[in-house]
């Protein structure tokens, strides 16, 4: 295909210097392209490619993803990490979180004589995975130290996050020492979003050219973790722009640029594309969390249209829900869980007595977990609580009435790449959450943000946001105001968004 000129430029630039750079990619401007140019341009050198999840890994190195070239070895941080460290002959026994949550347990019950509570163990928890995410070689609380060291030695078994950072003090103090000439160009994708101790290992491989890209306004892993300074505004390397953007329209991104000024004196222009509007034949629903699904499940299912799809089959989806629901209806005889819900399951048959219901069991699952800060499982049980035996009811009619290709999906936000649908409607709670959250702490402006986020879908995609009122620091001729359109979505297209 051919480049725009803003590749053309990259490619060259790295031809002439054996230097590191940094790419900052607007939405859709065609960074996996660029980088896949890079991969082909350098065919007769070794490549290091880390992206940011397991997903995306997999659609690198499927047949049918992005065809990368065989000189191009993809990981996510954490596979490149463990090959790595077991290539150097460190055991790494990695475990469900609910068992590592057990461990946690255990290890603090045995230094001190109190019983210790579920917030100790959260509190912990949190405190060990912010320095496992930092870039600090130990920590200033010597039981994070202490476990770590019995973690390394195998006596507790790893979580991702420990051997992590295992992999970093080993790079750091050179227990391990990368060999020279193993890689000669490494890409780290959506470097926005990653976090000191990913950093601080990037710093520490000996390669010689390293390239950074990512969107400087896609930074949605913050509660991962992710560095509060922006590496793509904090970073020495030679900065280049990718802005033509291939998912937008022209006047869409004339949009979207205005935004970026206003609220972020963006200096570079979001360049859009001409496109016709197309028949709408793919719609997609997507919401924050999965319990706005389940009652868009539940309004379909009372019209008896079951004609839709989930990210996954229907069975998959509630599987954890559906063991809430079982483990609830059969408490007495229930001997084995999943590591999901084992934690849960052995503390409440603990406190249980013989008047416990099956709604005594969801209520603590759902307060326990709210307080270990499980969301996932906070959520599957408050839909377990809210909808019951219907969640079997909706798998049975999904599985029998589904039609071959399903002109609707239903989703989260977080897994929808967006480009899929010809339509795509945002849900209430998307907005209504941010503006809750934002409205009285970081500011509006934010939250403008997020919503030229959700803007990052096909070129030609219809975009359903909510209209909610305006603010007296926005700019009245840039404000949504509709407070009567609060309570259900508005279709709006790409072309009617003020």
């Amino acid at each position: 295909m051919k480049l725009t000129i803003e590749q053309e430029k990259i490619i060259n630039a790295l031809k002439k210097q054996n230097e590191s750079i940094q790419i900052n990619a607007f939405a859709g401007t065609g960074k996996t392209t660029t980088l896949r140019q890079i991969a082909e341009t350098f065919k007769d050198k070794k490549i290091l490619y880390l992206v940011f999840n397991k997903s995306m890994e997999q659609e690198v190195n499927s047949s049918s993803g992005k065809n990368f070239p065989d000189n191009c070895d993809v990981f996510t941080i954490h596979g490149f990490a463990k090959k790595t460290l077991e290539g150097f002959n460190y055991k790494i026994h990695n475990i469900q979180n609910q068992d590592f949550l057990a461990r946690l347990r255990r290890f603090l019950q045995g230094k001190k004589p109190q019983k210790v509570t579920s917030k100790e163990i959260k509190d912990f928890k949190e405190e060990l995975n912010n320095f496992c995410f930092s870039d600090a070689e130990s920590s200033k609380n010597n039981l994070i130290n202490d476990f770590l060291m019995q973690t390394f030695s195998n006596q507790i078994p790893h979580s991702h996050n420990t051997y992590l950072k295992m992999f970093h003090i080993a790079l750091k103090e050179k227990e391990i020492v990368f060999p020279k000439n193993r890689y000669d160009i490494f890409m780290l994708d959506e470097v926005q979003d990653s976090n000191q101790v990913t950093l601080a290992i990037v710093e520490l491989l000996n390669i010689p050219k390293k390239i950074l890209v990512g969107d400087t306004y896609q930074r949605i892993y913050s509660f991962r973790g992710a560095n509060k300074i922006n590496p793509l505004e904090n970073s020495n390397a030679k900065k280049y722009y990718l802005t033509k953007s291939f998912r937008l329209s022209q006047s869409l991104a004339k949009k979207a640029s205005m935004f970026l000024k206003v609220f972020h004196d963006e200096k570079k222009d979001l360049v859009g594309q001409d496109f016709k509007q197309p028949k709408i034949k793919t719609k997609a629903i997507l919401a924050r969390n999965n319990f706005t699904i389940s009652n868009i499940i539940k309004e379909l299912a009372s019209k008896n249209n079951f004609d839709f799809q989930l990210t996954e089959r229907a069975e998959v989806y509630f599987q954890l829900h559906q063991e809430i629901l079982k483990i609830a209806q059969n408490l007495e005889h229930t001997k084995r869980v999943s590591s999901a819900l084992e934690y849960y399951f052995k503390k409440y048959k603990k406190i249980a007595n013989n008047n416990s219901s099956s709604d005594d069991f969801i209520d603590f699952l759902i307060e326990t977990s709210k307080i270990m800060g499980e969301l996932e499982v906070t959520t599957a049980g408050k839909i377990v609580k809210e909808f019951g035996t219907d969640i079997e009811d909706w798998i049975s009619k999904i599985e029998t009435n589904q039609t071959e290709n399903p002109s609707l999906t239903l989703s989260t936000i977080h897994k929808a790449k967006g480009k899929e649908w010809d339509e795509v409607v945002l849900e209430n709670d998307i907005f209504l959450s941010k503006i809750i959250a934002l409205w009285f702490s970081k500011g509006f402006r934010i939250s403008w943000l997020d919503i030229l986020r959700t803007f990052s879908v096909s070129p030609t995609t219809n975009i359903v946001p909510i209209c909610f009122p305006s603010l007296p620091s926005t700019p009245s001729s840039m404000a949504m105001f509709n407070t009567s359109l609060i309570t259900r979505p508005l279709i709006l297209s790409n072309e009617f968004i003020y």
